[in-house]
This record gives C-alpha cells, structure tokens and sequence, in this order.
C-alpha cells in the first residue's frame, strides 16, 4: 500500500483509470507522504526568511530611523527677547514672554489659545511658579491663575508691596512683603481656589554672639589646626565665613513656616586642604625628564594654589541658633533649639527636614520633632544653595516610606517614621537623586574617592573624577548598574531615561554638550548627540523633550518605546 494504495500495482491502477473506476486516495503513499514533506519544509524556510528579513529590518530601522528622535516643532527665538518655553505635557507646549502667554498643541504646533497680561508688556518676565492644578503665575505684586484647557483666568491676588519673596509647594504659594527689619506680612494662596490668608508677624530679636563685644569689629579667635594657616587668615580681617542671620518663610501643608537663624558663638575649623609636598621636588632635582613632565605640572599646580589659599580649608562649625514657627493653623506653635553648621530648612512633601553641617532634624508638619539623626559628611552648601534658589534638588527626597539624604560622602536611606537607617551607599560627589515609581534611584554621582574629600585643593590632571551614573534599588540599596564617563546629569520620565553633560577642554576653553538616551534596564546608550554648543534649557516628558538654543527651540519625538 506503500507504494499502490488501494490497488496492487500499477497495471490495475492503469485499468482503473481507462474503465472509470473511482480508487480512493491512500494518505500513507509514499510519493503522497514527499510532496506533504516537501510543502511543509518549503513554507517552514520562508516563514524563516521572512522573520529573518523582518528581524533585520527592524534593527536596520530601529537603529537609524526610530531610535533617532525627529523634530516636531521649531520656533524661532530672538537672542534679546526675554521668553521662557515649558514642555508641560508631551502634546502641550507653553511659551511666554513680557507680552502674553501661548498654549501650542504638538505635533502640528497649533495655537490653542493666547492671552495677553492684562496690564501691559513690562521689562519684566512672569514667573511660572505651578502647572498644576492650574498655571499659576507671578507677575509684579500679582499673583494668579490661568486654566490650561481654555487660557481663563481663575483668580486673582493682589499682593502687599513690596514683595520681597515668593515660595510655593504642591498646595499653596508664599508671599513675603516687608521693607528693611519692619513687620513682615505673609500671604498663603490656595493654589487649587486662590483662597488667600494673610499674617503680620513681626520678626522676634535675636541675641548677640558669643564672644563679640558690643560695638568691637574684631572677630573672635580663630581654631587653626595647621601652623601657618592663621596668618594668612588673618590677612583680611573683614571677611565673613559665617553665614548671615535669616528670616524665611516656607508653605508646610496647611500652615506657613517662619524659619529665624542667628550666630550664637563663631566656631571656623582650619584643616590642611593639600597633601604635604613630597621631597626631594620633582622641579628642583635631577629627576625630571619628559616622562615626568605631568609630575612636573602638577607639582608647579600645587604650588601655586597653595601660595594662593595658603593649602587650607575653613567649614563652619559655628553655633546657630533656630526658632521655628508655624502660622495660619489653630495657632501658633514655636520651636527653638541649636545646631552646629549653617541651617537649612527643607520641606517635604509629608515632613519637614532641618540640616546642618552633619546634623539631621525631621519635623512633622504639625511642628513636633520626629527624630534625629547624625550624616558621615557634611551637606555640601553648594547644593544646598542651588536648591535654595531653584525651590527643587534638595539632598533630602521621600521615596514611600524612606527619606533619603546624601552627604558629601554618602548615601542613606532612614525609615521615614522612626529614623532607623536601612541602608548607607558610599559615593562622594552626588549632586542629584532622581526616584522613580517609588522603586528605584537615579543617583547622579562621580568617581572621587575619600582622600578627595580630605585634599579638595589638590590639582589633578590624568586622574579627575569623572561623572558617574547608578541605577539603586530603593529598599535595599542595591547597585543596579553604572555608566562612569558618560554624562553628570540624568532624569527618569514614564519609560524613558535622558542624560546630558556639559563639560569643557582642559584649559576651560570650549563648550561641549552631550545629550543621551538610555536603556533604562542597562543603562546602555540607545542615542547620542554631540554639539559644540551649550543649550539654554532642557525639558523633559516622556517620548519629547525640548531643548531651547539662542537663536530657536526645538521639540523632538522618539518613535520607538
């Protein structure tokens, strides 16, 4: 049957045929089992050619089409022009300037609406202080609001002049308006109904240092922990390195901050900021020859910086006095106490956080002290006066239940609700945390070493800390991944992952600017754009950002996800 069939071979299949006789087909032939055989592997081959060809030609696609982001939108921009663009979502682009404010649908760039400031151009640029629940602005002493979907104005506050500051959280905005050391008067604004609260607080006097005499203009003495450093300290006797008295006011949920510090007794630590020379000097022996011409410049570097600054470091370690006030809740609750090193005052979203040079005081947003704590290293006042300054970037973020504070030195995670620590990462040079979803960090770091920390004036040449990026598990710790040498700044939105550096050559001449997509499993580079020129601003969100040059502002998609 193999080989006939139904019939016995081929003369009677041959008879069958010439008498009309019907013999049924016998699926087990031989010849019929090689022609299916044959179907089945020539379809298998071209179902695989033609993955094949499609899994080509999506990486051929994917690498220099989709992975590559394409402009939306251009817009030119006059270098003279005060203007100011925010991506607020990926399909929304606003723009504003001293005429009138502009709401753009992306892709087509279509206006959806555009409002003129009710009170003319001025010289001055309106200050976007939310974009949610509503854009609320800051323009003169005028404080109001304006819907994102239809460009109305939802409400309006007039401001006592002069404003002296303006501070805002996701809640409500902060207004201080005052002349010279008079009474302050402190306006709170609902961001979400404009509801405004006003308070007179006259600002309490604060006592004299320690160690100072009424009317003398000599400074106490100094703590010198190295031998000659004192006289060249004492080369200019009207300097000041401590930090100056302040009165602040901070929106803290319902209820507004007042934030007064004062010098109680003035406390400079003098340390050796450069290695001891070593001997015999390389410029001064026998022993210099072109192998050692770094050494060499290096060594003359050294020098130098130190005939300059006297190869030491001062850090305040001063006692300061804060008192806290919360006002606009049932009443007003104080707190006063002391800490060593320039007080910061951070607010959070659930607590609020008081830093000083290595200390940590969190407070709940009623007023009463959760827990204390003590850092490996002291805060860097660089980023904490940044942060100061752009109102975000604080070295304190809450991640769910855990805050987290980096140092100069480290990283550490404490359980928000008792202080305890869960885990510590050490890494010097962090300048910002990005948290992600609540899981993961973005920690935006260097590879600097302790004795870095211990020689800040120490010149280095071959060896410089270089930008690093990790990617930290957030209950535990635990290092992900890492890119060092590739950019210092990074920020995680939806799925996506951008990073840029801005450097410059090693004589500080130029401008370099690097802008990276990253694969946020691997961090592995997905894109890479290098320019010879610094942007104005960069903005993120999601598959979009823009990037604002001096002449123009560009929006950009990525296709692919």
């Amino acid at each position: 049957m193999e080989l006939h069939g139904y019939v016995c071979s081929v003369l009677c299949a041959g008879r069958a045929e010439r008498e009309g006789i019907e013999v049924p087909e016998y699926a087990g032939r031989r010849d019929r089992v090689i022609r299916r055989r044959q179907r089945w592997v020539r379809t298998a081959a071209v179902a695989v050619a033609v993955l094949g060809l499609g899994t080509v030609g999506g990486w051929v696609w994917s690498k220099w089409w989709g992975s590559r982001p394409r402009t939306v939108f251009v817009a030119s921009v006059q270098a003279d022009e005060l203007s100011s663009w925010e991506l607020l979502r990926p399909e929304v682009l606003l723009s504003w300037n001293a005429r009138e404010a502009v709401l753009r649908v992306l892709p087509e760039g279509r206006v959806l609406w555009r409002v003129p400031w009710e009170d003319g151009e001025r010289d001055e640029l309106p200050r976007l202080l939310a974009d949610h629940p509503y854009l609320c602005w800051l323009r003169g002493a005028r404080l109001f609001a304006i819907d994102s979907r239809t460009g109305q104005r939802r409400w309006q506050v007039e401001l006592p002049s002069p404003v002296l500051g303006v501070r805002w959280d996701d809640q409500a905005a902060v207004a201080v308006s005052g002349q010279g050391r008079g009474p302050r008067t402190v306006t709170r604004v609902e961001l979400a109904t404009g509801a405004a609260k006003r308070e007179v607080v006259i600002p309490t006097p604060v006592p004299r240092p320690l160690g100072v005499a009424l009317g003398s203009e000599t400074r106490p003495a100094r703590v010198p922990t190295a031998a000659d450093a004192a006289a060249f300290l004492e080369e200019d006797p009207q300097e000041t390195d401590t930090a100056p008295p302040r009165h602040e006011f901070y929106p803290a949920g319902a209820e507004v901050v007042e934030f007064q510090t004062w010098l109680i007794q003035r406390n400079i630590s003098i340390r050796e900021g450069l290695k001891p020379k070593e001997a015999p000097s390389v410029l001064e022996s026998d022993r210099l020859t072109a192998g050692r011409s770094w050494e060499a410049v290096r060594e003359a570097l050294d020098d130098l910086r130190r005939a300059r600054t006297g190869s030491v470091v001062k850090e305040d370690r001063s006692r300061y006095g804060v008192r806290l006030r919360r006002w606009m809740g049932t009443g007003p609750t104080e707190w006063t106490g002391e800490i060593v090193g320039p007080p910061w005052w951070v607010p959070l979203r659930s607590v609020d956080v008081l830093l000083g040079a290595t200390q940590l005081l969190v407070f709940e947003k009623s007023g009463r002290l959760r827990w204390t704590a003590a850092l490996a290293f002291p805060v860097s006042p660089e980023i904490l006066q940044q942060a100061e300054t752009a109102g975000h970037g604080w070295p304190c973020l809450e991640v769910g239940p855990h805050l987290c504070v980096f140092d100069q030195g480290m990283l550490t995670c404490f359980e928000l609700t008792t202080g305890r620590v869960r885990w510590r990462l050490p890494s010097v040079g962090i300048a910002r945390v990005h948290e992600h979803e609540g899981r993961v960090l973005y920690v935006c770091t260097t590879t600097a070493t302790v004795d870095d920390l211990a020689h800040p004036l120490q010149v280095k040449l071959l060896d410089k800390p270089q930008p690093l990026l990790l990617k930290v598990e957030a209950d535990t710790g635990r290092v992900l991944w890492r890119q060092a040498r590739l950019a210092d700044r990074c920020f995680p939105t939806g799925s996506y992952l951008y990073a840029w550096w801005f450097s410059r050559g090693m004589s500080g001449e130029g401008t370099f600017f690097n802008l990276y997509r990253l694969d946020p499993r691997t961090g592995v580079p997905l894109w890479h754009e290098y320019t010879e020129r610094w942007p104005r601003r960069l903005a993120f969100h999601a598959h979009r950002f823009l990037v604002q040059w001096e002449d123009r502002i560009e929006v950009r998609e990525f296709r692919s996800h």
